[in-house]
Order: structure tokens, then C-alpha cells, then sequence
């Protein structure tokens, strides 16, 4: 005779497949934050190897060279001309510049019963597959976080001097977004260094697809009723000479214990800046131990991905815990612009 399930039985939600599906369920194109900010976009600056230093340390410091060594000291009493191709007085000198950081902890962990990995049930070799599920489940929620914490760091008010609210909201009468990233554009170059990245929130794409002003200038040498996401990709770096344009569409659940809500990681905002990947490093072998790093952002993963397996006897479970540490923040605030809330 067959048991069934009592409706006292059932859950609304399951909490499982809920971190299943804001997790694996996002496409994979939806995920920018490795896009936005590579790994190991600033090196340690100290002597020997900077790289095995840091490794070790939760928090560290960062020496560099910011953007007011770039144009001296600007704390002295001659006031600096901060516009491309200008000059400055030439008792102005590098500085270096401390920089602190505190190191973000991705830790993960699923519990596996003992009984859930002998059921019967589940036939031959089933352990590896639960393990595997299991594994993959934590990984894509720590990914999930990891999407959220670069996102709340590019589109944070307070991280980018004074943000900027756009004058007609995007896909409204009136709008002129060309004008609103040209202004953006202008601002970060007054400290003579290019944009090179445009960001654009889920809702400011959608509204710029349906934007009256950026239709009008798509016109020229296209139909004004296809605008698609690789056509607006297309004439924004045309037209900003912008290289990467990323469009954040991750969702995650906005209520986890309850109702699955999807909630955007990337909101209504757009952010221009310039992006260093690499920067110079200043000496050779054993005497590299400064870097300069015109980036208006970084990020260092001071230890990757990594899993432990181990058994917890007390609870009778198989442990599955992912590991992983870095860092991730504003290197020059100069060299970014936000504008926030450009859709109605």
C-alpha cells in the first residue's frame, strides 16, 4: 500500500529549489561581475612577491599611486589643471598612497545526511550525483553573492563622489540619454583619463530600448523601430568609444524564507568609469613594490574557489563547504561617474 503525502506535508516554498533557481536559473549571460572587475586587477606593491604575502592575510594594504600623485599634490597652494594635456608645476611630486582592504569571505556549506546518501532509493553511484547537485546548488548561490557584492560596490551613491540623477528619466518624452552619458564622459576625463566601461542596470537597458532620444540618434543608419540589446551595445561604444559595455539582467530571490520574489542585482542605474586591468608596475624582479593603477576600481581573490569534504558525526551528515576570500573596491573614485534612478 502506498504512502502519500499529507497536505500538512507540502511547503509554499522550498528553500532548496529557491537557491536553485535564483541561482542556476539565471542565464549565464546574465552574470557581469567577473567582466566588470577581473580578478587580480591590482597586485600587491611590496618587495619580493607581493602575491604569496597576501595570500595569507585577511586584510592588508595596498601602497599606489592614486590619481593626485598623477597630478602632484593636491594640497598644495597652487591650484592644479586637472584637463587633458595640461600641466602642472613642477615641484609637484609622486606620492605614494596607503590603501587598506579588508578581505570578503564566500563561504559555503551543504549538509548531506548520512541517510540521504545511502537511500536505497537512489540506486548505484547516486552519492556522487547528491554530492554533486549539492556542490553546484552552493556554488551558483556564493556566485549569486559574489554578482550582488560587485554590484553594490559600482552602483553604491557614496562610492563615487556625487552622483548624477538624469534631468528626463530614460524611455520618457524629452529624454536625451546621449546627452546624460556625454556629460558623465566629460567629468572623468577632466582628470585626463578616457572612459573605458559603460554599465547599465536590467531597467536602464530596457528603458533605453524604448528611449525617444537614443531612437532618434539610432536613425541615422537604422530602423528606428528595431532597437535590440546588440544594436544599443553597438552604438554605444561607437559613439563613446567605449570598449566593454556590460548589461547586469541577475535576478535573486528578495525574500528567501518565503515566496520567491525576483529581485534585480543591477538596478535602475548606469555607471561610466575607467577600468585597469593591469596597470605599470614601477621596477624590476625583487625591487617591484609599487604600482600605478589608473582604475577607478579593483579587485584581488586572495584565495579561489575551493572545497572541503569532511564528515560531522554528531549530526550524522556529510559536509560539502566552499571556501573563498577576496577583495574588491574603489581604487579612485575620480575615475568613475554614477547616474542613478534614470528610468521613471
Amino acid at each position: 500500500m502506498s504512502t502519500f503525502p499529507l497536505a500538512s506535508n507540502y511547503r509554499a516554498v522550498n528553500p532548496y529549489v529557491s537557491r536553485l533557481l535564483a541561482g542556476v536559473g539565471n542565464q549565464g549571460r546574465n552574470f557581469i561581475g567577473e567582466a566588470v572587475l577581473p580578478s587580480n586587477g591590482i597586485v600587491g606593491m611590496r618587495a619580493g612577491d607581493p602575491g604569496s604575502e597576501m595570500s595569507r592575510m585577511a586584510t592588508g594594504t595596498i601602497q599606489r599611486l592614486g590619481i593626485d600623485a598623477l597630478f602632484g599634490d593636491v594640497n598644495a597652494d597652487v591650484a592644479i589643471n586637472r584637463k587633458e594635456g595640461a600641466t602642472f608645476h613642477r615641484s609637484k611630486g609622486f606620492q605614494l598612497d596607503p590603501m587598506t582592504y579588508s578581505v570578503r569571505h564566500f563561504d559555503g556549506e551543504a549538509k548531506i545526511s548520512y541517510e540521504r546518501l545511502t537511500d536505497i532509493q537512489l540506486g548505484s553511484g547516486a552519492d556522487a550525483e547528491v554530492k554533486a547537485l549539492s556542490s553546484a546548488v552552493e556554488m551558483a548561490t556564493l556566485k549569486l553573492a559574489l554578482e550582488r557584492y560587485i554590484a553594490g560596490i559600482m552602483f553604491s551613491e557614496t562610492n563615487w563622489g556625487t552622483p548624477t540623477t538624469v534631468t528626463n528619466k530614460w524611455g520618457a518624452s524629452g529624454d536625451d540619454p546621449i546627452r546624460d552619458l556625454k556629460n558623465a564622459k566629460i567629468e572623468i576625463e577632466d582628470y585626463g583619463i578616457s572612459p573605458n566601461t559603460l554599465i547599465l542596470g536590467r531597467t536602464a537597458a530596457d528603458a533605453l530600448m524604448d528611449s525617444p532620444g537614443f531612437r532618434e540618434y539610432m536613425s541615422f543608419d537604422s530602423d528606428r523601430s528595431f532597437v535590440d540589446e546588440p544594436a544599443i551595445v553597438g552604438k554605444l561604444k561607437a559613439y563613446f568609444g567605449i570598449q566593454n559595455v556590460h548589461i547586469g539582467r541577475a535576478i535573486y530571490n528578495s525574500d528567501a524564507d518565503g515566496t520567491f520574489t525576483s529581485a534585480n542585482v543591477w538596478g535602475d542605474y548606469v555607471w561610466m568609469g575607467h577600468l585597469d586591468n593591469g596597470g605599470m608596475r614601477l621596477g624590476s624582479g625583487d625591487n617591484v613594490d609599487v604600482q600605478l593603477n589608473p582604475t577607478a576600481a579593483g579587485r584581488i581573490v586572495v584565495q579561489d574557489w575551493r572545497m572541503e569534504e569532511y564528515d560531522e558525526h554528531q549530526t550524522r551528515s556529510r559536509i560539502m563547504q566552499i571556501i573563498n576570500r577576496q577583495w574588491a573596491g574603489v581604487v579612485n573614485a575620480e575615475l568613475g561617474h554614477l547616474l542613478k534612478a534614470v528610468t521613471a
